[in-house]
């Protein structure tokens, strides 16, 4: 087995959620093709236990707190799901997705053997399907555009462009968020603080006030001076989830809204080449604002 990972972060993990999810939308021969068959080579030997029973014992020892056995245990359940006799095919799907939430929610648990041979299994295949999801997204967000007539384009451009009284109304709420997340962030397990400054940050972020979201950097610094690497955690997870959101509105024809979160990602990671996806992101930006120049539109816009 190939070692692409020695350690696995926040963001590795929130990009193979995402991907397992996109694969379930895509269709039976892609699930099958970039996650039951990689999938299948992880072991040789197959546990004589019933899948039902298996899961049963992964909920029982999560219910008790009982770690100590469970990624061991997601091997044996995860092996089981993808034999040739498992004909459901919806099982492997959603407990690699319940082993990845263990894997992101118990750093021991990420740096077990079988989480790294889990992730290591799925690097490449995975790899090779977003270059394939992002060139389909990417072909149908120029063809999209190129559609879209021109008074509903200068719309679409609007979402670029500051307004005073927008403005004010984000700072109200990025003010309200700081203060709330505050006064609740002491009380919460580190997985939790995570994922509510990737939603401020996913919130608040807008090409309207491009600095807004600065607001929560200091509590992103404090703790990064206590946990090493949780800022960069952090950011690239936003970049991460930005960005599959972005894939998933053009699929869905929602050109607006791919928009928005393409801006969103721009004013967080402008000028930062190794975040996640931001070649890809480049090239969304760079078709639309060549239509743009195409259409001779910048001095209306």
């Amino acid at each position: 087995m190939d070692n692409y990972v020695e350690q696995i972060r926040l963001p590795l993990v929130n990009n193979y959620i995402k991907i397992i999810k996109s694969l379930a939308d895509y269709g039976r021969n892609y699930y099958h093709k970039y996650l039951v068959l990689p999938l299948s080579v992880w072991s040789k030997s197959e546990n004589n236990t019933d899948i039902n029973s298996l899961i049963s014992k992964i909920r029982k020892c999560e219910e008790k707190g009982d770690l100590s056995n469970i990624a061991a245990l997601y091997k044996e359940t995860i092996v089981k799901s993808v034999s040739k006799n498992q004909l459901d095919l919806s099982i492997p799907g959603n407990i690699a997705l319940s082993f990845l939430k263990v894997i992101k929610e118990n750093a021991d648990i990420a740096y077990s053997e079988e989480a790294l041979q889990f992730i290591n299994l799925l690097y490449k295949p995975f790899r090779d399907f977003s270059d394939f999801q992002f060139k389909k997204a990417n072909r149908r967000f120029e063809e999209e555009i190129e559609s879209i007539p021109e008074d509903q384009f200068k719309e679409l451009a609007e979402i670029t462009r500051k307004h005073a009284d927008d403005i004010e109304k984000e700072r109200k709420l990025s003010d309200s968020l700081i203060r709330e997340f505050q006064q609740s962030v002491k009380d919460k397990a580190p997985f939790q603080v995570k994922k509510d400054i990737m939603s401020y940050l996913l919130r608040v972020s807008t090409p309207k006030d491009p600095n807004l979201h600065k607001s929560i950097y200091p509590m992103i610094d404090s703790i990064e001076y206590m946990h090493k690497g949780f800022r960069k955690d952090i950011m690239d997870s936003v970049a991460v989830l930005i960005y599959h959101e972005v894939v998933k509105c053009i699929r869905s024809g929602q050109i607006k809204k791919a928009l928005l979160y393409i801006s969103k990602y721009i004013v967080l990671f402008r000028g930062d080449p190794s975040t996640p996806n931001y070649d890809e992101i480049d090239m969304f930006e760079k078709s639309f604002f060549d239509l743009i120049e195409k259409r001779n539109l910048w001095d209306s816009i």
